[in-house]
Parts: structure tokens; sequence; C-alpha cells
């Protein structure tokens, strides 16, 4: 289980001070008991499911309603949904252990928290459409949860940090084994989420590109995640600087 934050700074350098924008983001297997079994070195590992998956659903849930002070958790479940892959039994067992662990946490704990599943079967729809469909399909499909989070903004200076605006929501990505889906789908997520935090701060954004996709100079400097409704996977990488976007996968990896 990992979490990872995207954070953007611009300095004024005579000033002393500037602003920052960030957002936090968490990745990890299916939090249900489960694994995996393997019966031949020619075949896939077969999938699993514990008899009790669902036994300690809640001390997990709670540990993230602690960390984010009970913000709400939007899960991007990556699994197949197809009913040829061993996938699809882990899939509705874990959107079943939402249901379980908001019951438990409530009539055990007392705590209420938010939690909502969204479902992106990744390899189905990359197979069918191919990456640039696919993609502006994952965004569209996020565009809800990322304009409910929005970003944590503010200023920074000699007096130390001022938060104006603080993120609303937690997504945490997953796939089986929290590797390539979940790597590929994060990034290309960061993207759009590195573009809009370039638009908030006012650098990194390739303006005579912006023109041709947001022509009205308001939207593009007013409009939340204006990119993130107009853009497909091309334009994004015109719009955005490109030392801006070689930085991006560096980060991710080293992170």
């Amino acid at each position: 289980e990992i979490e990872s934050e995207l954070i953007t700074w611009w300095e004024d350098a005579e000033a002393g001070c500037g602003k920052f924008s960030t957002l936090l983001c968490r990745r990890g297997t299916v939090p249900v008991n489960w694994k995996h079994e393997l019966h031949s070195s020619v075949t896939a590992p077969k999938i699993v499911v514990s008899d009790a998956p669902y036994e300690g659903v809640d001390d997990y849930y709670e540990g993230i309603h602690e960390r984010y002070g009970g913000r709400p958790l939007i899960v991007v479940n990556l699994l197949r949904c197809d009913t040829e892959s061993g996938e699809t039994g882990l899939s509705e067992t874990f959107q079943q252990s939402l249901r379980e662990a908001r019951q438990r946490l409530e009539a055990h704990k007392g705590k209420r928290q938010e939690l909502s599943m969204c479902n992106f079967d990744w390899h189905r729809l990359k197979k069918e459409l191919g990456m640039d469909t696919s993609v502006k399909g994952l965004w569209e499909r996020l565009r809800p949860y990322l304009e409910q989070s929005g970003l944590t903004e503010g200023m920074w200076g000699p007096g130390g940090f001022e938060v104006e605006r603080q993120q609303a929501c937690v997504l945490r990505y997953n796939c089986a084994d929290s590797l390539d889906r979940t790597n590929l789908c994060i990034f290309m997520v960061s993207q759009q989420v590195l573009l809009e935090q370039c638009r908030r701060l006012g650098k990194g954004v390739v303006e005579q590109a912006a023109v041709m996709y947001v022509p009205s100079l308001d939207d593009r400097q007013k409009v939340d995640w204006v990119y993130l409704h107009s853009l497909d996977l091309p334009d994004v990488r015109n719009v955005l600087n490109r030392r801006v976007l070689e930085w991006l996968p560096q980060a991710l990896l080293r992170n």
C-alpha cells in the first residue's frame, strides 16, 4: 500500500515566496483476504478468495478514516469484469467489502466513512478501443471524482505555509497486484492533474497550443479542470511544456 503526492510549486525568487499545489492518492492490491495459487508452470496463477474475505476490512478502512480525517475515499477498481476472467469474482468480493466495511465501522466503531467505487476494466477497453480512446474514457470516467476532490493549494513564504484550499476526497487505484495497470492508469491521470496544477499556477502551459483547444482566456484562467473537459491524450502532450511532461514519468518511477 503506497500513498503518493504530486506536488508543484512556483517561486518568486525576489520576493522569497510562491504558490504550491498538491494532489495525493493511494494505490495497492485488493484489501480483502485472497491469494494467488500456482498449479502449473504454463498457466496463469488462479485467484482464490478466502472463506472469510472481509475479516479485517473495517480495521483497514478505519485507518483510512483516521489518516484523512473522514474524507471520502473513491476506489478506482481496474480489475477485469468479463465472464472469462478469473478476476471477476475478486472484483465482486471487493465491491461487497465496501458495504461490509461501512456497516461494521458504523455499527462497531461509531464512524461514518464514505466509500465509493469506480469500475474501469482497462484490459478489455484497451483491447477493444486502443490506447488513446481508453485513456480518454478513463479521464471521462474519473472527471466527476477529480472535480469533487480538487487540489490542496496555498502560498508559502518566510512565515511558512498557508493552505487556502484542501483536497476534499482521496482516490485509491488498484488492479490485482498493483503493478502494470495501476502504474499506467496513475501515469495517465497524473498528466491531467499536472496540467491542471500548471494552469492554476500559471506556469508550464504552452499558451499557443492551449488557445487552439480552449479559445477563451477567461475559461483557461478560471474554469477548474477545463482541459479535462476538452483535451485528448495527444492534445495534453501538446499543451503541457515538454520539460514538465518529461519530468513526470521520472518522478513517478523514483517514488
